[in-house]
């Protein structure tokens, strides 16, 4: 991975340096590797501030996770977890540069690339990859644990509700990560790509911005419930992919949103509709949630039951 990652930079490096980007495009290497280029303009400078930072936080990354091999620790992230996040990331970062980003805003580029099932095939596509593929990815690594590892999860927990808490609350912090980094990735992708326009939206900052990490959680737990729940049915991985098809099908007829299906209710289609909307969304999802936590001990006891 190193000496890809390498060769890729001497590759751009290369490109910038004998013409093949124009000069004052934002992917021009130049602007972080020439001082006199960021002087140029506000944009240059906010454009070379920009990549140095994300090249400090790769830096980083990549550096403290050599450590941990060399002190013979476990990787942070298994390797279908490093692959779809690097696919969201380039999912969302394609999606960014299809879009006219000098004459649209920050919020409205995001909102597009965001909109869910009311949009596009390809928005749908966006969505569904993202926020599906993360729950069927947790439904993978569930099932690869093989059968009978809720019986020893739930003897070294003690009880149920305490290992509800234990995992409720590693995979809220994980699922809030994905979505900020998501965040993150499509804001850095407007600014490198030209977008220079940061007005906020008509319906409000505040209201945007609940829905799209507040409900953007709360969509991620639902699916991730669901998903849970079809282990215990069945602890093979057909089980996962029963309940991922049965998502994305409920997904594709939400192409005119309703708050009666709890799938793609994270779409920015919501965010438009001002506090009103957001929150029926918002409670929408709530109910959802605790309904479907409320069968899991009940889906438990008929499992244990029936083996």
């Amino acid at each position: 991975i190193e000496i890809m990652v390498a060769l890729g930079l001497w590759l751009w490096a290369g490109a910038a340096a004998t013409g093949m980007v124009p000069a004052d495009s934002p992917l021009n290497a130049g602007f972080y590797l020439n001082a006199s280029l960021v002087g140029l303009s506000p944009e240059a400078t906010l454009t070379a501030v920009t990549n140095m930072v994300l090249a400090v936080v790769v830096c980083a990354g990549t550096i403290a996770e050599c450590d941990r091999r060399v002190c013979g620790k476990p990787s942070r992230w298994a390797a279908p977890a490093l692959w779809f996040a690097g696919a969201s990331i380039a999912v969302v970062t394609i999606s960014m540069a299809t879009q006219n980003l000098q004459q649209v805003t920050l919020v409205d580029a995001l909102s597009t690339v965001f909109l869910g099932s009311a949009g596009t095939m390809a928005q749908f596509f966006t969505s569904t990859f993202i926020f599906i593929g993360y729950a069927y990815l947790f439904g993978a690594r569930l099932s690869a644990r093989g059968t009978g590892w809720i019986q020893l999860e739930l003897l070294r927990y003690g009880s149920h509700s305490r290992w509800y808490r234990q995992v409720g609350s590693h995979e809220l912090v994980k699922a809030l990560t994905f979505i900020a980094v998501l965040l993150g990735t499509a804001c850095v992708s407007y600014v490198l790509l030209g977008g220079r326009d940061f007005a906020l939206p008509a319906a409000g900052m505040a209201a945007w911005l609940f829905h799209f990490l507040v409900n953007g959680v709360l969509q991620l737990a639902v699916y991730l419930i669901i998903i849970f729940g079809a282990t215990w049915l069945s602890p093979s991985r057909a089980g996962v992919l029963v309940a991922t098809a049965t998502l994305v099908v409920l997904a594709y007829l939400q192409s005119a949103p309703t708050l009666r299906l709890p799938v793609q209710l994270s779409g920015m289609a919501f965010a438009a509709g001002g506090w009103p909307k957001v929150l029926a969304a918002t409670a929408s999802l709530l109910a959802a949630f605790f309904i479907a936590a409320a069968l899991l001990p009940i889906l438990f006891r008929w499992q244990q039951r029936r083996s």
